[in-house]
């Protein structure tokens, strides 16, 4: 049996403060076979330092791991060890990133630093027709299928670890910042990444999306950020969304 992979995603910004969420999607071949690469981010102004722009963060960190999964997984690495290469390497490019934003400041550690504008959250897929990888970071929910579930902010974020250990222990720690998986494409159907702006959204509404558009991850993703059940002075929603069909 084929499997055929189809992704989209889509934001829909807050009314009370400036874009904090990004997201990219990402299609390119590889020895005859389609890789689909999905990836969100949230920035973080819960610290009340607003005099940086998180949005850039995210921007940057969506499009670099999109980059470095298809660089790893070129590479020939599949399964967890493409999760951890990709995680390393976006690690190594948060060292090198510098500021775009002229009040955004350097947070300095005993073994680093970072820059504040990469204060956010990171979760990414890597979908091909035989396994998806699953690399998180952060609070935020997933979908598998019917199950909607909420990944509570643990107290790292994946910045945190360039201050935390020196770049020689990353690979060693990488499990107390990420989250890494792969599971079978055969057992997926419906697959989605959410930021934490869905918290005050009951399971029933997203499941009743999830039942009628479920394969269909364009009008999926955009049901999901226009549910009306959303506050009007809503948190920044994000979702990206994984559909398979099989012939």
């Amino acid at each position: 049996m084929k499997s055929a992979i189809e992704v989209h995603g889509s934001c829909r910004f807050s009314t009370e403060h400036a874009a904090q969420d990004d997201c990219f999607v990402h299609v390119f071949e590889h020895e005859g076979r389609e890789i689909h690469i999905g990836a969100l981010s949230d920035g973080c102004t819960g610290s009340g330092d607003f005099h940086y722009q998180p949005e850039l963060g995210a921007h940057w960190l969506v499009r670099e791991f999109a980059k470095q999964a298809e660089t790893v997984y070129v590479q020939g690495l599949r399964g967890e060890s493409l999760g951890r290469k990709t995680a390393l390497n976006v690690l190594a490019g948060m060292r090198d990133y510098r500021p775009q934003y002229q009040r955004s400041k350097w947070v300095r550690g005993s073994c680093g630093g970072y820059c504040n504008e990469l204060l956010a959250t990171l979760y990414g897929f890597v979908a091909d027709e035989e396994s998806l990888v699953l690399v998180t970071s952060g609070d935020g929910f997933e979908l598998h299928n019917s199950d909607w579930r909420f990944n509570p902010y643990d107290g790292t974020y994946p910045c945190e670890i360039l201050t935390a250990h020196p770049e020689q222990q990353w690979d060693e720690k990488l499990d107390e910042y990420f989250k890494i998986s792969s599971r079978p494409i055969d057992v997926i159907n419906v697959f989605a990444i959410a930021s934490d702006g869905f918290k005050r959204i009951q399971k029933t509404a997203i499941r009743r999306v999830v039942a009628q558009w479920g394969d269909d991850p364009e009008r999926l993703v955009q049901e999901l950020v226009d549910l009306p059940e959303i506050p009007e002075n809503h948190d920044d929603i994000t979702a990206v969304a994984l559909a398979v069909s099989r012939s």
